[in-house]
């Protein structure tokens, strides 16, 4: 290769790296906001997988990170800030800089719409403080889509300190969600699935806005998600059920969402378990997602005698006194472990350690001076292992008790399923 030609290359090279950075320093002008107190706030970089990373240093090392292929970068030495994820997904990276060392926006809810019904906060996965006054942070999506968002993804800072709900400012940025065929089917609803004799039935699928958290002093209204189920069991055994307060949402290419929300018990006029919920965050009405829930027998107890365990007048420690024998039971899958029994305390355990999969419930009772038979504990046992600390105090008299276990396996259940769009327009206060 002649001279006059690596001359040619290299200016060609130069005005192509010079063109990188005119329209970088451009779409990072367009990218930076500052608010009323001088607070800049700048969207570093939106992007689509496993590993995100964003440049750190001078703006020539900013400009040299977002172009260069990563093991470049590495050799150069240009500092870098990554985040990873176990499946693909949409990672935000903003930058704030704040005029002190104290106003760094600790009040601030970052919230993203992809006006296709989608909404939620985004949900923070690393740090890094770049000076006392600046730091830039990593906010991952928590929906996706089978395709990316024609209007783009909007992405609002709301101040969220005391008495106040405004929003402070917003970006939209386009989404770098890649297009991909979805091959799932919608249950319509209502639609009934059924695990062993228990039939669940999702009944209510729909968005809605909610009237802003603070209305005397708040611009927001977000969609919320609403949904109901109803269940009924038949057969000898069959008990009311209830819905956990966590739910699993999946998507068809390996995403899943962790939704963690309060269930409400309704009554049902055919005499079945019924159960709603609210979250905050919206779902599309056109992509299918399935729901997994997971069902635990309601308060009234009612159990099959292999999910049963019973010990008959079990000694009562005194606290400090001699050791306390373990008392195990052998149920389906499960080894349950009383360790320890004492008048004002008692541990229990299991293996193996997982407590998702089942309810466990453990019933203590004695007999009275008046030869009446009390109960002492009527309670569910939610931990790897449970020590409390003051017991419900045993008379002094009573030397015995009798303990009852009862471990029933959780059921699960999943529907194929997209929310109803919201029917209600936006509420502003």
């Amino acid at each position: 290769m002649s001279r006059r030609t690596l001359i040619i290359l290299g200016f060609a090279f130069v005005v192509i790296l010079m063109a990188i950075f005119l329209v970088s320093s451009r779409r990072q002008y367009e990218l930076s906001k500052t608010l009323p107190d001088g607070t800049v706030i700048s969207i570093r970089k939106v992007s689509y997988g496993k590993i995100h990373r964003v440049a750190l240093g001078n703006k020539w090392e900013r400009m040299a990170g977002s172009i260069l292929p990563q093991n470049v970068v590495s050799r150069l030495g240009i500092p870098t800030f990554a985040v990873t994820n176990a499946v693909d997904t949409t990672v935000i990276f903003i930058e704030t800089s704040a005029t002190d060392t104290v106003n760094l926006r600790a009040g601030t809810r970052r919230f993203v719409s992809d006006g296709e019904g989608n909404e939620s906060v985004l949900g923070i996965i690393g740090e890094i403080q770049l000076t006392s006054k600046s730091r830039i942070q990593a906010f991952a999506l928590m929906w996706w889509n089978n395709r990316p968002a024609p209007q783009g993804l909007r992405i609002q800072l709301w101040d969220h300190t005391y008495r106040t709900n405004r929003v402070l400012t917003e970006f939209v940025v386009q989404d770098p969600t890649p297009w991909r065929e979805s091959r799932w089917t919608a249950q319509p609803l209502p639609v009934t699935n059924h695990v062993d004799d228990l039939e669940v039935t999702l009944t209510k699928l729909n968005s809605y806005y909610h009237p802003p958290d603070y209305p005397f002093e708040s611009d927001i209204s977000i969609l919320w998600t609403h949904m109901a189920l109803s269940m009924r069991q038949s057969g000898p055994f069959a008990r009311k059920w209830r819905v956990m307060n966590n739910m699993d949402i999946f998507d068809e290419f390996g995403h899943a969402m962790g939704a963690s929300a309060p269930f409400t018990p309704v009554r049902m006029a055919d005499g079945g378990s019924g159960a709603s919920c609210d979250f905050d965050g919206g779902l599309s009405s056109t992509q299918i997602r399935r729901f997994r829930f997971q069902l635990n027998p309601a308060s009234d107890l009612i159990f099959p005698s292999e999910e049963v365990a019973t010990w008959r007048n079990v000694r009562v420690h005194e606290p400090g006194g001699d050791p306390f024998e373990p008392l195990s039971a052998q149920l389906p899958g499960y080894t349950f472990k009383i360790v320890d029994f004492r008048r004002e305390r008692r541990t229990y355990s299991i293996t193996p350690v997982t407590w998702k999969g089942f309810r466990c419930h453990v019933i203590v009772k004695y007999k009275a001076d008046d030869d009446t038979e009390k109960t002492l504990v009527d309670e569910d046992v939610a931990d790897e292992s449970r020590s409390d600390d003051p017991f419900p105090k045993l008379p002094a008299t009573v030397k015995y008790v009798d303990l009852t276990l009862a471990m029933v396996q959780s059921r699960y259940v999943e529907f194929y399923a997209h929310p109803d769009a919201a029917t209600n327009a936006p509420i502003r206060r």
